[in-house]
């Protein structure tokens, strides 16, 4: 299983790759590491890919993922900047274990649009911050997009940013989600 995905920050496209161990399941909590400062959380759409492919064409790309959800993409600030003014690898700063916590995923039925799906998501961190829930651009592209750079492969899960603002999670703070009442996302900073 791999995750991949696509994020859109300043302006840039930029690939998104983590480990298997990244992953966050189940409502875990996510623990800061001790030697990270400040983390940043880039709420994201999950697709679940359901079959194999390579440089997929937007028009098909819907036939390769049957279920969605939201999650977020979590990078360790202090160490991004470290990296990038070092000319390092960002791996350090957003692959480490727990980065990519996802919520209950939903099936998609034949036709169904992952920006319809979304309008009914709502998300929130602590009690009063509500995160902008939006496509930013769609979905069939940025899996075509990815599928480009790498083949794709059932059970793999592909990130993609959506709009809004990424926001500083601290420590105990709870980020949750949901839709038409029903819990589909948790994550608790420790």
């Amino acid at each position: 299983m791999k995750i991949a995905g696509i994020t859109y920050q300043d302006g840039q496209t930029n690939l998104l790759l983590k480990s298997d161990s990244s992953l966050l399941v189940n409502k875990k909590p996510f623990y800061v590491p001790e030697d990270v400062t400040r983390v940043v959380a880039y709420p994201c759409v999950v697709l679940r890919v359901c079959k194999l492919g390579k440089d997929i064409s937007p028009r098909f790309a819907r036939r390769y993922y049957d279920a969605v959800t939201i999650g977020l993409h979590i990078v360790a600030a202090d160490r991004l900047e470290e990296a990038k003014q070092a000319g390092q690898s960002w791996v350090k700063a957003t692959a480490f274990d727990g980065t990519a916590p996802v919520g209950t995923f939903f099936p998609l039925e034949d036709g169904e649009n992952v920006a319809e799906w979304l309008e009914g998501v709502q998300m929130t961190m602590g009690e009063d911050t509500r995160i902008n829930m939006q496509m930013q651009f769609d979905t069939d592209q940025a899996v075509s997009e990815i599928s480009r750079y790498m083949t794709i492969r059932h059970g793999d899960m592909l990130f993609v940013g959506i709009q809004g603002e990424a926001f500083l999670p601290k420590e105990n703070d709870s980020i949750t989600g949901m839709r038409a009442e029903e819990d589909i996302f948790y994550c608790k900073i420790k």
